[in-house]
């Protein structure tokens, strides 16, 4: 797969997880609503972490320094 046709394809596999993630909290809020709340919580604390890393990635991708994180 190319990058381009990895880029097209990032969007739609966020989408498909976020309404599987949504179904599934939903069918927890349909036996124990305060359940769902903390699910929600913590799933939406996972999410703002991944899309930070997802950042940083892109970050270090396009300055060029592959090796990864580590300062110099």
């Amino acid at each position: 797969m190319s990058d381009e046709e990895k880029r097209r394809a990032v969007p739609w596999l966020t989408l498909l997880e976020t309404a599987f993630l949504l179904l599934g909290l939903v069918g927890v809020a349909m036996v124990y609503v305060p359940g769902a709340v903390i699910l929600g919580a913590v799933l939406g604390v996972w999410a703002c972490e991944r899309a930070a890393a997802d950042k940083k990635r892109a970050a270090v991708v396009r300055r060029g320094d592959g090796a990864g994180g580590e300062r110099q």
